[in-house]
């Protein structure tokens, strides 16, 4: 199982609609998510005890193989797209796994502020 991780910074505004898309099964998100499936497991969301609009995206991907096709995936990039697009800062930690998969490769953790 791979996990990928991405922190948002969102703005108060935006906080509603970025948990919703999130979390319904409707939204945009939800219909992408579900093009991705079965390579896609699941998403959880996660929010800041403190910091409300501080939040945690964990995609559960089956294998270290379909995380890197869903890496290429029109699908996948237009997903976190949109999320990155709805917050003021987005940083993609990229992949975990225990133990770790050595045939993962990606780009190194990235950032994205909007000023």
């Amino acid at each position: 199982m791979i996990h990928s991780a991405n922190v948002y910074f969102v703005a108060d505004d935006a906080l509603p609609a970025f948990i919703k898309n999130t979390r319904t099964e409707g939204s945009l998100c939800g219909q992408l998510s579900r093009q991705l499936r079965p390579a896609l497991v699941a998403t959880d969301l996660l929010q800041n005890a403190t910091r409300q609009n501080l939040l945690l995206t964990i995609d559960y991907f089956i294998s270290p193989q379909d995380y890197q096709r869903c890496l290429r995936s029109p699908s996948y990039e237009t997903l976190l797209r949109f999320r990155q697009n709805m917050s003021v800062v987005a940083i993609q930690l990229g992949a975990f796994s225990f133990p770790p998969h050595p045939e993962v490769t990606e780009p190194a953790a990235t950032e994205r502020a909007v000023l």
